[in-house]
Order: structure tokens, then C-alpha cells, then sequence
């Protein structure tokens, strides 16, 4: 994640640490675990872990331009 986007670690597994906690509550198994945790993180975050993540990819995106460009030289 570009330095400007990072959350840090602490909060981040705070935020987590919610999530799961719901997820349990609501007694959410399976497939929805992930897409519950990643909109609750979301809601928790308000919006900064939607944020840091578009910016993850873009740079991953990035990234892997700048490698194959240097690959097919």
C-alpha cells in the first residue's frame, strides 16, 4: 500500500478483531465470511481499508507494468 494509504497495524487489528466478533454474533460461516469482513472493515474503517485497498491494486498494477517492461528488454 503506498505509505499515504497505510493504516496501522494496531487499529487495523482492532477493526478486525470487531469484525470477527460480529461475524460470530450473527453466526455468518462460509462463503459470506469474507465479503461480511471485508464491508464491516469498510463501515469500521469509514472507508479507509476501501481506500487502501484500491490503491493497493492500482499500485500491484503498477508494479507488474514496471516488471514486465523490464522483462521484455
Amino acid at each position: 500500500v503506498p505509505h499515504e494509504y497505510e493504516i496501522p497495524s494496531p487499529i487495523v487489528e482492532k477493526w478486525i478483531a470487531l469484525a470477527l466478533a460480529d461475524a460470530r454474533r450473527q453466526d455468518i460461516h462460509g462463503k459470506q465470511v469474507t465479503p461480511f469482513l471485508l464491508s464491516k472493515l469498510v463501515e469500521l474503517s469509514n472507508g479507509k481499508t476501501l481506500t487502501a485497498n484500491v490503491h493497493l491494486i492500482k499500485n500491484n498494477a503498477k508494479v507488474a507494468a514496471l516488471i514486465a517492461r523490464e522483462l521484455a528488454k
